[in-house]
């Protein structure tokens, strides 16, 4: 029996970009379970979106994610309307997810994507 490897993890670095691109002391935990989370809604929601790939970027105070779509005019909408009724969605899905994220997350991320 030969060792598998996985091909994504294989190529990170080399050929292929990591998903997410921050760091984290402290908090890792519990902003990976965020990117986690705003990943699996973001694939819900946009499902019919043909999206191909998530980047999530953390910088001080702000959340930059990119989405990389076939259909970019169902993601955007008429005038932005899309893009602005998914940041409060989120806003109300981290909301409703504080219990979950430590106090000092949910504050940094509601900041950040209002």
């Amino acid at each position: 029996m030969g060792q598998k490897t996985n091909p994504i993890g294989f190529r990170l670095g080399i050929t292929r970009e990591h998903r997410s691109k921050w760091y984290a002391n402290r908090d890792f935990p519990a902003l990976l379970k965020e990117d986690e989370l705003l990943r699996k809604y973001l694939h819900a929601r946009l499902g019919h979106a043909a999206i191909s790939d998530l980047t999530i970027e953390r910088k001080p105070g702000k959340v930059v994610v990119t989405v990389h779509t076939g259909r970019p005019g169902v993601v955007i909408g008429k005038k932005g309307a899309e893009v602005d009724k998914l940041r409060s969605q989120h806003d109300l899905q981290v909301c409703a997810e504080r219990d979950h994220l430590s106090p000092r997350t949910a504050a940094r991320t509601m900041a950040s994507v209002a």
